[in-house]
């Protein structure tokens, strides 16, 4: 039969370093417990904070009014952008202001025989347009008439020696047929234009014809 012997020493301080093994064991448990409710309950309120900025469009996102102007759109911390916005709409007022150059119009049928058997010519004089003399004139033009033969023509919008004063269109016929002023005026062709320059500010614009 054997007896229980009393506990040495040893025995005793192991039985005290488990019991504190416990203690300590459990002293952590409750830290991390602990640590993971602060983080739900940061979580949480984060996530109310971003809710609550969300929805209250008072205060974060002001619905416009029916006077609401560019600068209220733009945030006061923005204040450049809105004055860069403002800046803009009124240099778009001023363009607004710029008149634009006035067209001169006219029909020119003064044809007179060129070089070859197929080709007339009309000066056009521009005069009455009221041109600077020293402004570069645009001139658009194209040919007018009756008569199937037309559609053969080419040149008419071939300019030649354009000045504020006038200008000087060749038309000819396809293939080389011939085409005289007589052609031309039994087919009523007529040069139709339109000039654009600078006019001169002391004459009013006039349609001009030659």
């Amino acid at each position: 039969m054997t007896d229980s012997l009393p506990s040495t020493t040893t025995d005793r301080n192991l039985e005290k370093g488990g019991a504190e093994e416990v203690r300590v064991g459990r002293s952590n448990g409750r830290i991390f417990s602990a640590i993971q409710a602060i983080a739900v309950i940061s979580i949480v309120a984060a996530v109310a904070f971003v809710a609550g900025r969300s929805c209250r469009h008072d205060e974060s996102f002001p619905m416009p009014a029916a006077t609401t102007t560019v600068g209220d759109l733009v945030r006061d911390d923005n204040g450049t952008l809105a004055q860069l916005v403002r800046d803009m709409a009124a240099v778009k007022k001023e363009i607004k202001k710029i008149k634009s150059t006035e067209p001169c119009i006219g029909t020119s049928n003064g044809w007179s025989q060129g070089n070859w058997q197929d080709e007339i010519f009309v000066q056009v004089n521009t005069t009455a347009c009221g041109f600077a003399a020293d402004s570069k004139p645009t001139y658009f033009t194209s040919l007018s008439g009756t008569g199937d033969d037309i559609g053969s023509t080419y040149g008419a919008a071939s300019i030649r020696d354009p000045t504020p004063d006038g200008f000087t269109v060749y038309v000819h016929y396809n293939y080389h047929h011939h085409l005289s002023p007589n052609t031309a005026g039994k087919n009523d062709y007529r040069i139709q234009w339109v000039a654009y320059a600078d006019l001169n500010a002391t004459q009013e614009l006039h349609p001009a014809s030659a």
